[in-house]
C-alpha cells in the first residue's frame, strides 16, 4: 500500500459518523495482540490546552535522553503530526505499512454486525502499534473528544493530567460543568498520579470525588503546584514554579501566551509524578524540555509590522485566554481579528470576548463543511459592541490581504485550528 492509498482508505473512514465508545477499539487492538500493554503511557484531558501540555511533557522527557511517542488530534497540515516520536512524524513508508498492516484487524472487529472502528480509532490503535513496535520510553496520548468514551480512554496509563474544564461540546458532553468534568475525569485510573488544574468548584470537586473512590493521588495546581510568572515576551516567558517535592526558580518557557505559564504547571507536575513512577527525569530535563518546546498554532507569532498571531482558540474559555494574552502582550496596539468559526461552536461567547479588542473584525469561512458562514458570524459581532465596522471575507487569504491595509500593529487569526492551518500555509508561502 502507498502512502496515497492509506490515506484514501482514512477519508473512505474519515466519511462516517463519529462514534464514541471503547468496544471497537478494544476488539481491534485485542486482535493486534493488545500492543497498548507494552507502554507507559501519560493521558492527557480537559478543555482547552490538551496539547500544549502534551507536548511539553514529551519535550521533558526527550530532553532526558529518552523517546517520547506523542499522540495528538487535530494536526494543523499534515495527519502524520498526530503520530511523533520525539517530535518526528511518523514516516510515509511506516505510515502507510501500519495502516496495511492493521485493517484486516479492523475488518474482523468489525465483525457481521460492520460495526468497523471509526477513523479516530482506527489513528488511536495505529499509534498504539507504532509506539509499541518503536519500543519507546513513553508514550503521551492527548484525549480526542472527552474522556470516557475516547478511544484513547483503553489504555491503562501511570499519569493522568487533566487541563481547565469548560463548557464546550455539549452534545456529547453534557451542558453543565459538572458533566463535563464527569466525562474528563473518567481517565483517572485505579491507583493512578493525577495532574490537574485550577478551575471551577464543581469540577474540582467531581476530580477529587473520582480520585478517591480510584484510590488515587491528586496534585492540583495552586494547591500542590503554584506559579508566578516573572517576565514575559514575545519569544516566550520565564516563571518560578513550585511543586510538592521542590522548587523550579526562573524556568524559561519558549511559548508565549500567559495561559501557557499554566500548561507548564501542569506539564511539570506531571514530570513529577513520571519520576515517582521510576523514570529518570531530572531537573535540568525539566528545564531543557519547557526551554525547547515548540507547538503551533498556539499564540503563534509571525514576523512584524505587522505582527501576526495565530492560535486556535475555538471556544468561550479559549477565546478568553487569548484576549487576557492580547491586552497583555499588545497594550493600546491596532489590532484586526481575522475570525472563523465551524458552525457547532458558541460563537457568540466567543466573538463577546476577542471583537472588543478590535479596530477591525474580518469574518472568513472556515475550510470545513461545518463552517459558520461568514455573515451569520458577521452578524453575531455587533452584539458585542465593537469599535469598528465588521467585514465579512470570502476567504482566509484574501483578509489576510486586507488585513494589512490601514498599518494595524497586529494581525490575529483565530476561531479555528483549520483556519489558523490555512493561515499558516499562506504566511510561510509569503516569507512571513
Amino acid at each position: 500500500m502507498t502512502y496515497e492509498k492509506a490515506i484514501e482508505y482514512l477519508n473512505r473512514l474519515k466519511a462516517g459518523p463519529v462514534k464514541l465508545g471503547l468496544e471497537r477499539v478494544r476488539r481491534h487492538l485485542s486482535l493486534l495482540g493488545d500492543p497498548q500493554d507494552a507502554l507507559f503511557t501519560i493521558h492527557v484531558a480537559g478543555t482547552n490546552g490538551k496539547g500544549s501540555v502534551a507536548a511539553m511533557i514529551s519535550s521533558i522527557i526527550r530532553e532526558s535522553g529518552l523517546r517520547a511517542g506523542l499522540f495528538i488530534s487535530p494536526h494543523l497540515h499534515d495527519l502524520r503530526e498526530r503520530i511523533t516520536i520525539n517530535f518526528s512524524p511518523i514516516s510515509r513508508g511506516d505510515f502507510a505499512r501500519l495502516v496495511e498492516g492493521i485493517a484486516p484487524a479492523a475488518r474482523e472487529a468489525a465483525g457481521k454486525e460492520g460495526d468497523h472502528p471509526t477513523y479516530f480509532e482506527f489513528i488511536t490503535a495505529l499509534a498504539v502499534k507504532h509506539f509499541a513496535d518503536e519500543k519507546v520510553d513513553a508514550a503521551v496520548f492527548e484525549v480526542g473528544l472527552g474522556g470516557r468514551l475516547d478511544a484513547t480512554n483503553v489504555l491503562r496509563s501511570r499519569v493522568q493530567v487533566i487541563t481547565n474544564i469548560g463548557i464546550d461540546h455539549v452534545s456529547r458532553l453534557g451542558s453543565s460543568i459538572e458533566d463535563i468534568a464527569r466525562e474528563k475525569a473518567d481517565i483517572i485510573e485505579e491507583g493512578g498520579r493525577v495532574v490537574a488544574a485550577e478551575g471551577p468548584a464543581a469540577a474540582l470537586e467531581i476530580i477529587a470525588e473520582t480520585c478517591s473512590s480510584r484510590r488515587a493521588r491528586l496534585y492540583r495546581v495552586g494547591r500542590d503546584i503554584r506559579y508566578s510568572i516573572s517576565s514575559f515576551g514575545l519569544e516566550g516567558q520565564v516563571a518560578d514554579i513550585e511543586t510538592w517535592r521542590g522548587a523550579y526558580p526562573g524556568l524559561k518557557i519558549a511559548l508565549p501566551g500567559d495561559y501557557q505559564a499554566a500548561n507548564a504547571a501542569l506539564a511539570v507536575g506531571a514530570a513529577e509524578c513520571i519520576r515517582q513512577e521510576g523514570m529518570d527525569i531530572d531537573d535540568e530535563s525539566v528545564r531543557g524540555g519547557l526551554m525547547n518546546v515548540r507547538w503551533p498554532g498556539r499564540f503563534e507569532v509571525f514576523g512584524k509590522d505587522p505582527v501576526f498571531v495565530l492560535d486556535g482558540a475555538h471556544n468561550p474559555p479559549g477565546a478568553a485566554a487569548l484576549a487576557r494574552s492580547l491586552s497583555g502582550y499588545f497594550p493600546r496596539k491596532r489590532i484586526v481579528l481575522i475570525l472563523g468559526v465551524l458552525k457547532d461552536k458558541d460563537y457568540r461567547s466567543i466573538c463577546r470576548s476577542l471583537v472588543p479588542l478590535a479596530e477591525r473584525v474580518l469574518a472568513c469561512p472556515v475550510d470545513s463543511d461545518r463552517s459558520l458562514a461568514p455573515d451569520e458570524l458577521a452578524g453575531a459581532c455587533p452584539e458585542a459592541s465593537p469599535p469598528a465596522e465588521i467585514f465579512s471575507m470570502k476567504n482566509i487569504e484574501a483578509a489576510i490581504g486586507f488585513s494589512r491595509t490601514g498599518s494595524p500593529d497586529v494581525v490575529c487569526v483565530t476561531g479555528s485550528l483549520y483556519l489558523v492551518a490555512k493561515a499558516r500555509e499562506l504566511l510561510f508561502e509569503s516569507g512571513q
